[in-house]
């Protein structure tokens, strides 16, 4: 038996569960009930960001892809918009961080929150794939939540090789909010350089992430649990991939996608679920098979 492929885009978490809305579609990031407070006062730069995109998109009806890129692309050259981009990073890793805990929610009481993490839509998904294709699967997703991963109970991936080792092979291509890039803190001196912690520290040098973690193949993103596991002392950055226009890189290690063009070959069905086919590295990758 071949395998299925199942493809998430941002509708498959925002159609979560037909009992109430917990994640947003892109455009919905500047939706009130996504907008958080503070996160936005954590996080000092990304309100100036989504103040301009509100309008745009609010006012305007334009995508919120296609403005966030348009900024970037207008404003490559400023140091002070680069350290902007940077905090809605770490906003997008915190906000995702919330959307996908079981425990938490801005908008909808305890009790409710409940029912939809006990029963949802992925729930469905997973409970099929066990029906008709013996338990296995190929899943990919350009989600920054993890709450299809929470659904998968005991099975769900602890390390980075977790996502690929079981019946259920997870590629999450545009990375996840428990994701990190890392470099160990005796590397970066807080104190000398007046910050108290990674965020502030990421404000003085934006272009850090860019310029020397995530264009460099070898150096891959950690599952944080990982790190917990390991009781080293890291400084964290985000492993995702902020919504622009056109993505040209995968966040993910390069060995899951790897593995992804082994498993293409044996794929038999595909079921795609909210993802507006918008992704022309995927694209390429699924025409050579």
């Amino acid at each position: 038996m071949g395998y299925p492929l199942i493809i998430f885009g941002a509708g498959a978490s925002h159609g979560y569960s037909s009992l109430g809305k917990i994640a947003p579609l892109t455009n919905h990031l500047v939706d009130d009930d996504f907008l958080h407070p503070d996160l936005l006062e954590r996080y000092k730069g990304a309100g100036d960001l989504l103040s301009d995109i509100i309008y745009q998109v609010k006012k305007k009806k334009r995508g919120f892809e296609a403005v966030l890129t348009e900024i970037k692309e207008r404003t490559s050259h400023s140091a002070v918009m680069c350290s902007k981009f940077a905090a809605l990073e770490f906003y997008l890793k915190g906000l995702f961080g919330r959307i996908s805990d079981p425990k938490f929610s801005h908008t909808i009481n305890e009790r409710q929150l409940g029912r939809i993490h006990q029963i949802n839509n992925y729930l469905a998904i997973i409970n099929r794939i066990q029906t008709y294709s013996d338990g296995k699967a190929c899943v990919i997703t350009f989600n920054y939540d993890s709450l299809f991963e929470h659904n998968l109970g005991n099975q769900a991936p602890r390390c980075m090789q977790d996502y690929v080792s079981g019946d259920i092979k997870i590629f999450k291509l545009h990375g996840s909010h428990d994701w990190s890039y890392i470099q160990g803190k005796n590397l970066i001196n807080y104190e000398r350089e007046g910050v108290k912690d990674d965020f502030e520290w990421y404000l003085k040098h934006p272009d850090f992430i860019n310029q020397n973690l995530k264009k460099d193949s070898n150096i891959r993103p950690y599952h944080e649990q990982e790190l917990v596991r390991d009781n080293g002392k890291y400084a964290k950055f985000p492993a995702i991939a902020i919504p622009l226009v056109g993505k040209d890189k995968y966040i993910c290690p390069l060995y899951h996608i790897q593995k992804l063009e082994q498993i293409l070959p044996n794929i038999d069905r595909v079921l795609i679920i909210g993802w507006k086919a918008g992704d022309p590295l995927l694209l390429e990758t699924l025409s050579n098979y």
